[in-house]
């Protein structure tokens, strides 16, 4: 394969680790507005389970199943009606955790020696 760097072949586990961490404190960020709403016990249950699954993809534990559903969070988010969407960044987040699902979680997860 041809690339103008192949020395940072020797670091492609830093990769899953980089969007791992950086996906998961994105969902954490999207939960935190939620979970500051408790009298909307949908919404606040939708935020708990954000809030985890972003905990997860940041320790790496369970990444592949945190990812997806994260992702089905993503497409509930979508159909959700809201004047103040971000649509495309919601769907470079599911890109990103797409990619998790398919790479896993790379260094310093607790899923690694699995």
């Amino acid at each position: 394969m041809l690339s103008l760097f192949p020395q940072l072949f020797a670091y492609s586990e830093l990769a899953p680790l980089i969007l791992r961490i950086a996906a998961g404190f994105i969902v954490i960020s999207f939960a935190y507005p939620k979970l500051k709403k408790p009298g909307e016990f949908g919404n606040f249950l939708v935020g708990l389970a954000e809030f985890l699954t972003g905990a997860l993809l940041v320790a790496g534990f369970l990444t592949q199943l945190a990812a997806a559903l994260v992702i089905l969070a993503m497409i509930f988010e979508i159909f959700r009606p809201s004047p103040d969407k971000n649509y495309k960044f919601m769907v470079l987040l599911m890109v990103v955790l797409i990619a998790l699902m398919f790479i896993g979680p790379g260094f310093f997860a607790i899923d690694f020696p699995l």
